[in-house]
């Protein structure tokens, strides 16, 4: 059953019931308030037609046969009984026809004959039908009008309420159905989906949750596709440059010697740096994240992982500068912090085009350590500094251009980091360079 027939249903029931019941209970109270009113007004006419009996009787000598008795008794339904202080009858006159006296409904009231001295002489018997409205024609008619234009109010109502019911449950069920047609839309792929705005907070929530669900998988989606990018354009360089070195070599254009074969160990390992961090951004869960905590010299690694880089740095005139304090001795990740080390100065080369200097300076303080990577490169936007270490995020500047990259490192070494219990900021301006600190805690 769709969700609009159903709350239809539910309404047009409701509504019936409500109806019914309310009817019923009006009816009844209708009808007693009637018997009430009507009896009061039957008890002061009893009162009135006692108080004149007892007038006539007082002033007729001998058996009671007055004819103004019986038009009495006609005249108002009722029937008189008129009996003497020994309980006998005087008189009787009928104004009841076709009476049966077994009728429960029948009922009787005495009231007592008395002289102007205020004895009694005896008493008047008289009897009527409880329904009195019945035999009134004014009060019946009445009554059954009433009870018609009720009626009439309750079918109005009925029909009132299941036009109602038929537009609430519409206006329901309409921004349900769109937001229906906008979740098959998502599911296809189509995220450009706007859905209306209403003014039922539950539903405007559920509108708005989808609408920033569609926008989130729309830049995830153009996210994954720039990330792609990414990952084709870094591949492709150091395999590029392998394929040149190796076909140099072949046709005996480049000579085989220890800094050419350095420089193809470099990119090769570059390679295997990139597939890794690519692989343990994809598997935040990998063994790989778990840290393994050791004693070493700080300066060495750092002249370890730069002296790598030094053909890269020659082949595009790029100085490289180190202010290291070799009495430095860190407590510390020694297999990740090459990794961060090789990512950030790999970055730093690729932002430069020609002629540029790289800085690495360490700073001991009291209760940290401090390094800092310079570069004089192309700098990175203002407005991609907060997103830089974000999965995914891609930053549309020259720095991610043919020129060179940011690199797919800069997630895992924000995560690798975050594990060995350092801090990274960044600084930097475009067309002036950047700058990363990394701070550790002393141990």
């Amino acid at each position: 059953m769709k969700l609009k027939t159903k709350i239809f249903n539910t309404f047009v029931i409701n509504i019936c019931i409500t109806l019914l019941l309310s009817s019923l209970f009006i009816n009844i109270l209708f009808k007693t308030t009637l018997n009430s009113f009507v009896e009061s007004q039957r008890e002061t006419e009893f009162n009135k037609i006692a108080e004149d009996i007892s007038t006539i009787t007082y002033l007729q000598n001998g058996p009671i046969t007055s004819p103004t008795l019986r038009l009495y008794a006609k005249n108002q339904s009722i029937n008189i009984n008129i009996y003497d202080n020994n309980n006998n009858l005087q008189a009787e006159f009928y104004g009841i026809k076709n009476m049966d006296y077994e009728d429960s409904n029948y009922i009787t009231k005495k009231f007592s004959l008395v002289d102007k001295s205020n004895n009694k002489y005896g008493y008047i018997e008289i009897g009527y039908m409880e329904n009195t409205y019945l035999y009134n024609k004014s009060i019946s008619l009445f009554y059954n009008k009433t009870i018609k234009y009720y009626g009439f109010a309750l079918i109005i109502s009925l029909v009132f309420g299941f036009v109602i019911s038929l537009l609430f449950s519409k206006k329901i069920t309409d921004p349900i159905m769109e937001i229906n047609k906008a979740t098959k839309k998502i599911r296809s792929g189509e995220y450009d989906g706007r859905i209306k705005e209403y003014n039922i907070y539950e539903i405007e929530e559920l509108s708005n949750n989808l609408t920033y669900l569609s926008n989130t998988l729309k830049l995830q989606e153009e996210l994954r596709s720039n990330y792609a990018e990414d990952i084709a354009h870094e591949l492709r360089t150091p395999l590029t440059n392998l394929q040149l070195h190796l076909e140099g070599i072949k046709d005996d254009v480049i000579e085989l010697d220890d800094q050419i074969v350095l420089l193809l160990i470099n990119e090769v390992k570059r390679l295997n740096n990139m597939v890794d961090s690519l692989q343990n951004t994809f598997n935040d869960s990998s063994k790989m994240l778990e840290p393994d905590f050791e004693n070493f010299n700080l300066a060495e690694e750092i002249l370890s992982v730069s002296n790598s880089f030094r053909p890269a740095m020659d082949d595009k005139n790029i100085k490289l500068h180190l202010d290291l304090d070799n009495d430095i001795e860190i407590y510390s990740d020694k297999d990740k912090l090459h990794h961060v080390l090789n990512n950030l100065i790999s970055n730093a080369i690729k932002a430069i085009d020609q002629d540029g200097n790289v800085n690495i300076i360490t700073k001991h303080y009291h209760n940290r350590i401090v390094m800092t990577i310079q570069d004089d490169g192309v700098g990175i936007p203002e407005k991609d500094i907060p997103h830089i270490f974000d999965r995914f995020y891609r930053v549309d500047s020259a720095r991610n251009s043919s020129a060179g990259g940011h690199g797919l490192g800069l997630t895992i070494t924000k995560t690798y980091l975050d594990l060995m219990e350092a801090n990274i900021t960044v600084h930097s301006m475009p067309n002036k360079g950047t700058e990363f600190t990394i701070t550790f805690k002393k141990s």
